[in-house]
């Protein structure tokens, strides 16, 4: 013999609250975890280096930082401008960053946490 839930048995209620009807979800207790992982802000630790760059790819991203322009890049280093954009456009996934502004920020924060470890502050 099947038995019938004690639910269809015993006829209509009232609604549940919100508060209630999380006490009796089956679902209860199964939310998402949260993480409680502490934030470090602006130390080299914050920005690595996920790939390396190749040492043409580096002096590129420094003139870059510097503000100079693709023209004046290609200019300096006799190479085409083609080959500065795409130094450029390789150097952008490496650092994590989409824009040439983010990519100096990057490179002056990360030069910046260098130097500070070389000169002790007072």
């Amino acid at each position: 013999m099947r038995r019938k839930k004690a639910a269809r048995t015993a006829g209509p209620s009232k609604p549940l609250s919100a508060h209630e009807a999380g006490k009796i979800s089956p679902h209860s207790g199964k939310g998402p975890a949260i993480a409680r992982k502490s934030v470090k802000y602006d130390e080299e630790e914050s920005y690595p280096l996920p790939e390396r760059l190749t040492v043409r790819e580096e002096e590129v991203l420094s003139f870059l930082a510097d503000g100079q322009t693709n023209a004046e890049i290609s200019e300096r280093e006799k190479i085409t401008l083609k080959t500065v954009e795409k130094h450029i456009e390789n150097i952008y996934p490496k650092l994590g960053v989409n824009s040439r502004t983010a990519a100096a920020i990057w490179y002056w924060k990360r030069r910046y946490g260098q130097l500070e470890k070389r000169v002790p502050r007072e």
